[in-house]
């Protein structure tokens, strides 16, 4: 397998030789791994493949929680929930409920007959329960992030490796788009597609387990 270092030198390699060039002689290479990072990015927003967890302190009387800052206690890069486990796990319901709906539930302090249940929303990059809880515990968060560093000869994409030719072909689009050249962009643009199909099916195929947890998720 690959190493950081290796990834990110083969990625320069091969975009490098997709534009037809041995050398660092053209294309400045800080401009070829911003383009190879905004292409991460947008592979990981878009198939939801860079996953992370983090455990979340709920404190007691306190309802709301910021997702979004960086450290310990945060979820860095936090894109998208995957799963909220709270300690009780099998007696307790969790539902995500939207904007509107969460604040009629708490105007009209609503509840759900049958299991004891847990409302929350998140919105902005922060999480709010109703009812507000009562005691201190710790939640786990299971998340899809957005990629947090950027590329380069020593950093490699935090997207999985399958992606890497999508990543090459994009960006050697982009940087023949930016010479005038139509002809080689079109081409880059349908080995890109072709690539990021196959980089889609060599990471299904390629994906762990689902995870399993003992709580209903809606």
């Amino acid at each position: 397998m690959f190493t950081g270092v290796q990834r990110s030198k083969n990625i320069l390699s091969r975009i490098r030789a997709l534009m037809g060039q041995m050398d660092d002689a053209e294309d400045n290479n800080d401009m070829i791994f911003a383009l190879a990072t905004a292409k991460m990015i947008d592979i990981a927003e878009t198939i939801m493949c860079v996953e992370s967890s983090m455990t979340l302190a709920v404190v007691a009387n306190t309802a709301s929680y910021d997702l979004t800052l960086d450290g310990s206690s945060n979820a860095t890069g936090f894109f998208r929930k995957k799963l909220l486990a709270p300690p009780l796990s099998s007696l307790i319901t969790i539902e995500e409920l939207d904007i509107n709906d969460f604040d009629n539930l708490q105007r009209y302090a609503g509840t759900s007959p049958g299991l004891p249940t847990w409302y929350i929303k998140i919105f902005a990059g922060t999480l709010t329960f109703y009812p507000t809880p009562t005691v201190t515990q710790s939640w786990t968060m299971y998340f899809y992030k957005s990629p947090t560093t950027t590329i380069s000869k020593t950093v490699a994409p935090e997207t999985p490796s399958s992606f890497d030719s999508a990543i090459c072909a994009c960006v050697a689009g982009a940087l023949w788009a930016q010479k005038g050249a139509k002809a080689q962009a079109e081409a880059m643009e349908m080995l890109y597609q072709n690539e990021f199909a196959r980089g889609i099916q060599s990471w299904r195929a390629r994906k762990t387990a689902p995870m399993f947890v003992t709580y209903e998720d809606y």
